[in-house]
């Protein structure tokens, strides 16, 4: 059965452990320090280097930093690596990677002493992993993955371990290390041939999918807008497993992922998260937090529906009587079906409209309450709704208002958000929202270049996304 861990508190029991070996050092004379050696500026290292200062700030280690700019040459880090070797007041190296093109991985990693090497990446440092010799040095990310099945007391001898990842740094070390504790290892990643061999030993299965950051932002576009590559077979690999299958999704823009949706047990976008994304998701995962997220665009069901947006002006001939192109009796005549606003093949909606988003509860909307039904053109109106959890767990909810012009001297849209609110309910809780509406909300720039606010019908929506809810009409008056 598999268990789900907690690192904070092997951290926190590990930063005692070593704030009291610092103290024991400096007790002697000895400053403990440790190495950080950068080039370039990349944000996530800058975000990692941060981290790492703090960290070494709250032990009592400190910290010599070594920065070169991205167009170094080999010869100018290589110096700095002899420098830190020659030092003996330097106990640890960090050396930031990946390294620019311009080095040499091989000749770098041959320069540092693995003593030096708290990141397992010298040859040296991997050889005592798998040679099984104990050199008194290891990757750390590996060395960590041992120190918090230890902390737990989890039993290794005789279990199986399923170690996703073949990097030199994390997930060979981790193998060999089990290996050692008589622990059956499976090492794969999603190259492995019998993968879904290896998830049928797992109670659940996440798989990540989605687009490489770099196929995302300025002039970064795509025609195609499914899932890259041969994701959607893999997803269908696993869900022949009869595994529950939780579908993780990181991507930069919306993509057309119905079908993936419906195969996966759960699904969670995450578009492209910063530095602090990986804890983020596994607490998600792990039920330490709640989903609360709302769509900031719409997302299609095909990308022939593209541009699509919630706020669109409807059409002469809005969508009405939809009979998809399947559904299409055989010799129906030309103008038997079709002829409003909707796709043969995708209807007439987004396949996730913006604002949309779940929870691990559920929520209740009441009817829209209104304190007037008109308003003069420099008025206002509340706008109340009543919202309940009528789920187990406490969560949050972004309650969002819309609003319709329903006659215009200009075409107007089918909805336009106008305001939003969060808030968070206990389980069975419930809690009024309220916004106020003023009339200057609903003006538009007309074709002379003026802004008016038109007097005229309206309808006015508090709802989960821009695709539900029951209107609530009122009157501008002059």
């Amino acid at each position: 059965m598999a268990t789900i861990l907690k690192g904070a508190p092997v951290v926190a029991a590990m930063n005692e452990r070593n704030a009291a070996l610092c103290e024991q050092l400096k007790a002697k004379g000895i400053t403990p320090t440790l190495a950080v050696v950068r080039v370039g500026e990349r944000e996530d290292d800058l975000s990692y280097e941060r981290g790492v200062m703090t960290r070494c700030g709250k032990v009592g280690v400190a910290v010599r930093q070594f920065v070169l700019p991205a167009d170094a040459t080999q010869e100018q880090l290589l110096r700095v690596l002899d420098e830190v070797n020659t030092d003996d007041g330097i106990h640890g190296c960090l050396l930031f990677r990946p390294l620019p093109k311009q080095f040499d991985d091989r000749t770098i990693r041959a320069a540092l002493r693995p003593e030096k090497d708290i990141d397992g990446i010298t040859d040296a440092s991997l050889a005592g992993v798998f040679t099984n010799t104990d050199l008194g040095y290891a990757p750390c990310t590996a060395q960590a993955c041992m120190e918090i099945l230890k902390y737990y007391s989890v039993p290794l001898s005789g279990k199986r371990a399923v170690v996703v990842g073949r990097s030199l740094v994390v997930g060979k070390p981790a193998a060999m290390m089990l290996d050692r504790e008589n622990a059956t290892v499976t090492l794969c990643n999603s190259r492995t041939r019998n993968l879904p061999e290896v998830c049928k030993q797992a109670d659940i299965v996440v798989m990540v999918a989605g687009e490489e950051a770099v196929l995302s932002g300025e002039a970064h576009c795509r025609a195609d807008l499914s899932l890259p590559g041969a994701q959607t077979e893999m997803l269908k690999a696993l869900k022949a497993t009869g595994k529950p299958v939780v579908l993780v999704v990181m991507a930069g823009r919306p993509l057309t992922i119905s079908q993936e949706v419906d195969l996966a047990d759960a699904t969670l976008f995450m578009f492209h998260p910063g530095t602090m994304g990986g804890p983020a998701l596994a607490k998600l995962l792990a039920g330490e937090a709640v989903p609360s997220g709302k769509l900031p665009m719409s997302f299609p069901r095909m990308a022939g529906q593209e541009p699509m947006y919630y706020n669109y002006n409807n059409s002469g001939r809005p969508a009405s009587n939809i009979v998809l192109m399947d559904d299409i009796e055989l010799e129906a005549g030309q103008t038997s079906t079709g002829c409003t606003g909707y796709y043969l093949d995708a209807g007439d909606g987004p396949a996730f409209p913006f604002g949309y988003g779940l929870s691990y509860t559920t929520f209740a909307y009441g009817d829209v309450r209104l304190s007037s039904a008109t308003m003069d053109k420099t008025g206002e109106i509340e706008v109340a709704c009543t919202i309940s959890n009528t789920g187990k767990v406490e969560a949050s909810e972004t309650a969002q208002l819309y609003v319709r012009d329903l006659v215009g001297s200009l075409t107007r849209p089918v909805r336009e958000l106008k305001g939003f609110e969060k808030i968070t309910l206990k389980p069975g809780e419930s809690r009024d929202v309220k916004f106020t509406l003023k009339a200057s909300d609903l003006a538009f720039h007309t074709s002379s270049e003026t802004t008016v606010v038109e007097p005229g019908d309206f309808q006015v929506w508090v709802s989960t996304d821009s695709a539900s809810g029951t209107p609530v009409k009122f009157t501008v008056t002059e």
